[in-house]
């Protein structure tokens, strides 16, 4: 087990705002972090090391991280478990990082991806604060393929046979960002012709997909006739991420 420190917190007030520091954070397993912008799983809380943003040149709010840990980022890793006080967070994946983000933080892309940036989901609530120790637990949770593909090829497997999840579902559920909207249903045909049951993943109104041509056939053989999709749809996000998906959420100051 490993010991980190806080050594700064940051909130996201609306999704295009710069991020503003705070003295504690409220963290929720329904929303994330209370009174920041909204988030989904798996990417409820953004945590970043200060090493890495010194190494690279760029500010502790630039860096998009609501958590940042003054230690090496090498101690985070999928899988882990962070232990803040009462709170606990699962880190899902490292934090791929977008133009977009370069732009807000004000930085060349080259450089704003050399960040060493994880991203978490939240298990159990609490309040976290400046300064306070995190301990760290590796190995805790399944670990989580970084890259786009693999992480589509582990979370279709997921998928149980009879069951389908509609592909802005399936996106959500893998914490993939808007650009691999129009590269989806590519990935879904080559997995097909690779074995993967893509067929289970069905278009946002829930037809046939285009990517899976026995995909009517294929369904009916595991108990699913046309016409009945919808009521066979299959909580991806939970089943990936755990009981975080389902929780109550809290109020800013609530705990």
């Amino acid at each position: 087990m490993s010991v980190l420190r806080i050594s700064q917190l940051f909130l996201k007030p609306e999704r295009e705002a710069a991020m503003t520091e705070q003295t504690y954070l409220d963290l929720d397993p329904a929303g994330g972090i209370i009174g920041s912008a909204p988030s989904i799983l798996p990417r409820q809380v953004n945590i970043a090391a200060a090493s890495s943003l010194e190494t690279h040149g760029v500010s502790a709010a630039g860096s998009r991280a609501n958590i940042i840990f003054g230690a090496p980022a090498t101690s985070l890793s999928s899988g882990a478990h962070l232990t803040i006080g009462l709170a606990q967070l699962r880190i899902t994946f490292p934090c791929e990082p977008c133009a977009h983000g370069a732009r807000l933080a004000g930085v060349p892309l080259g450089r704003f991806r050399q960040l060493d940036r994880y991203l978490a989901v939240v298990t159990v609530p609490g309040r976290i604060s400046l300064g306070q120790e995190a301990s760290i637990k590796h190995d805790v949770h399944p670990r989580v393929p970084e890259d786009f593909k693999s992480r589509a090829a582990w979370a279709v497997g997921q998928i149980p046979a009879g069951r389908v999840v509609s592909s802005r579902e399936f996106l959500a559920a893998i914490g993939a960002s808007r650009s691999y909207h129009r590269a989806l249903p590519g990935w879904l045909r080559q997995a097909v012709s690779e074995g993967l049951p893509g067929h289970r993943v069905l278009p946002i109104d829930f037809g046939l997909p285009s990517w899976s041509p026995d995909a009517a056939r294929i369904l009916a053989d595991e108990g699913l006739p046309p016409g009945c999709y919808h009521g066979a749809a299959w909580p991806l996000t939970s089943a990936l991420w755990g009981a975080a998906a389902g929780s109550p959420r809290l109020k800013r100051g609530g705990l």
